[in-house]
């Protein structure tokens, strides 16, 4: 494809030299697909061969050429072409967007027949002008040579002229008769030209019109066809947000469904946890359970019985449970060695007087089994009534002081022993002398529970 070399001006200019048809070639960015398949389709030979009798340039878009081209022809879409008459400027045909070869052979075939047609109605316009002056002064045209009335360039002027040298050599025979008929013929050639402008106004305003109808279209058709990718555009973000959504639902609904299935896992860990832990809670409330009864069993055939003497002392005797309560009194008054002539026995906690109880009841029925203490208060003999009771009274007081005294000595340790006499002899605690028998000592390092009575 052979380009012109130079501005649009001097392409306008050799176009208007050679009388063809100035084409334009906007063309965008390399890159760009339309551009690449126009610029393609103009090196085929078949449009090159029809190209070649034009004044074809190429500009830009976006240089200071194309801004140019663009200030007197709009450029709506790019790449597009323009065919331009060069000798009226008007635009013959325009085509762009996507081109295709068959779509630009036509293109250039429309704009090659409305060159010629506009290059034969300024041919034939002058000599349909000067018909009419012809006719009317055909006796004198008839002595006028052929070459006065064509010239060789064929122009409106020649003809004319010639016209009027045939009116003017047969003036001589009827002169009124020919002026009037060379005013008539100017006054008709007059209305022809007026008629022709005004038919070349009506056509440029005709094209006018149609030029922007055509760019409306194509305007219309950009608006469109974005309006339409705006369309696409957002059609696409909402699907992709749905999809987005419910990927986002899914994934939760799996989390959820993980946490479930784990919670579930951990329910029925924990129930079987439980439940084995109950059984191993219950296995062992039944061995507990076995176990005390064994004891309770066990203990509850003896009654250990602490006597507590008024003087501190004290003995502890084993009755078996079901040993009546005379039999603890007999004990009392034979096996301990009392100055006391009468007494009275009471429990500790709870408190409870056994003068008034039945001799004859059980010791287990008592509540005296396994273990129990037992105090011995004088009722006379070196002591009256009156001294045995505050006696009693103050012993009452003093006992857990005694068994709270004797329970902070077990924790924390007592004394060492110090070494008994094997025979019988006095010792003293306090204020108050007693006689001691070493059979009996043991009893002195018992330990005592919470309801005063002694433990194995």
């Amino acid at each position: 494809m052979e380009w012109f070399n130079g501005g649009v001006g001097e392409a306008i200019a050799a176009a208007k030299a050679k009388k063809a048809i100035f084409a334009v070639f906007v063309k965008g960015q390399t890159e760009e697909e339309p551009t690449v398949k126009l610029t393609e389709i103009l090196t085929d030979p078949e449009v090159i061969s029809s190209l070649s009798s034009m004044v074809c340039i190429t500009v830009e878009n976006g240089s200071n050429t194309c801004l140019q081209f663009s200030s007197i022809y709009p450029v709506i879409l790019v790449p597009s072409v323009y065919f331009i008459d060069s000798g009226t400027g008007v635009d013959l045909e325009i085509t762009g967007g996507i081109v295709t070869k068959e779509s630009l052979m036509a293109s250039i075939d429309k704009a090659v027949a409305k060159f010629g047609e506009a290059a034969e109605t300024v041919l034939t316009a002058p000599v349909a002008a000067v018909e009419p002056a012809v006719v009317a002064v055909e006796p004198a045209v008839v002595a006028v040579p052929e070459t006065s009335v064509v010239s060789e360039s064929g122009s409106t002027a020649t003809k004319d002229e010639s016209t009027i040298e045939a009116v003017s050599t047969t003036s001589g025979e009827q002169p009124p008769a020919l002026e009037d008929r060379v005013e008539k013929a100017k006054v008709l050639m007059e209305q022809r030209r007026v008629e022709r402008e005004n038919q070349e106004k009506e056509k440029e305003k005709s094209q006018e019109k149609e030029r922007r109808e055509v760019g409306q279209a194509l305007l219309e058709r950009k608006r469109n066809k974005e309006e339409q990718e705006v369309r696409e555009a957002a059609l696409a973000r909402r699907k992709d947000k749905e999809e987005e959504k419910k990927a986002r639902e899914a994934v939760k609904a799996a989390i959820e469904q993980d946490r479930l299935d784990r919670k579930m896992k951990y329910d029925v860990e924990k129930k079987a946890n439980d439940e084995k832990r109950k059984e191993n809670e219950k296995a062992a409330l039944v061995a507990q359970a076995a176990l005390a009864e064994k004891t309770a069993s066990d203990r509850a055939t003896v009654a250990r019985i602490q006597f507590r003497l008024p003087d501190g002392s004290s003995q502890t005797k084993q009755f078996p449970a079901e040993t009546p309560l005379s039999e603890v009194y007999d004990f009392v008054s034979t096996g301990l060695e009392t100055q006391f002539t009468s007494f009275s026995l009471s429990t500790t906690f709870p408190r409870r007087l056994l003068d008034e109880e039945a001799k004859t009841a059980t010791l287990k029925e008592l509540q005296m089994a396994p273990s129990a203490t037992i105090m011995v208060l004088p009722l006379g003999g070196l002591v009256s009534q009156q001294d045995g009771g505050l006696m009693a009274l103050i012993w009452l007081i003093l006992t857990p002081l005694t068994v709270l005294w004797t329970m902070l000595s077990t924790f924390f340790g007592s004394p060492p022993a110090q070494p008994r006499p094997s025979t019988s002899g006095s010792r003293r605690e306090g204020g108050i002398g007693r006689l001691r028998n070493t059979e009996k000592d043991d009893d002195e390092n018992n330990t005592w529970n919470g309801n005063s009575t002694q433990q194995m």
